[in-house]
């Protein structure tokens, strides 16, 4: 869990840092327009600087804490999934060819892996980069953000309820 919740942190970072970096330039633009008073001018060029070297660590430091996050919870259902079918009651595999069972068991296991890694790691940055952009958008235009926004979601409605027609017909010619 330790894994989980700093590489989740660090996911949650890595969309994040750049919008913080538009920001200070957005201000340091501000100010040299004379919009903004700023004490020193310089300030969000070097908090930039500073936003990008955090940046580069969190992107280094991430894919080092993910890999081993990847690979521990692969190794672990791995062995669980093989403990079960070991020792468990009953048989747990359907009979084949030895190849087949143990594509299956490892295709099976990255599936697992990567769902997790989806939902449980990458998914809350990528709802906390939605929220602050949308956020800022908002506080730009409100007309703009909804005339921008609501042409996403029904496409997005659109794509999924295409998706599963697509599914079903597949399905139902494969049947033929």
């Amino acid at each position: 869990t330790r894994y989980i919740s700093v590489t989740g942190v660090q996911t949650c970072a890595l969309p994040i840092l750049p919008v913080v970096a538009g920001i200070l330039m957005r201000d340091f633009f501000d100010a040299l327009a004379g919009d903004r008073s700023l004490a020193n001018p310089w300030l969000p060029i070097a908090l930039t600087a500073a936003v990008a070297v955090v940046r580069l660590m969190d992107f280094i430091g991430g894919v080092w804490v993910w890999a081993t996050l990847y690979f521990q919870m692969g190794a672990l259902l791995r062995r669980n999934a093989l403990r079960w079918i070991v020792r468990g009651q009953g048989v747990h595999f359907d009979a084949g060819e030895s190849g087949e069972a143990l594509t299956r068991f490892r295709e099976d296991v990255d599936a697992m892996v990567r769902g997790v890694e989806e939902a449980w790691i990458d998914g809350p940055g990528v709802v906390a980069y939605v929220v602050i952009v949308f956020g800022i958008m908002v506080a730009v235009n409100p007309w703009l953000t909804l005339a921008t926004v609501v042409p996403i979601i029904i496409v997005g409605g659109v794509t999924s309820r295409l998706r599963a027609y697509v599914r079903k017909f597949k399905i139902g010619r494969a049947h033929v």
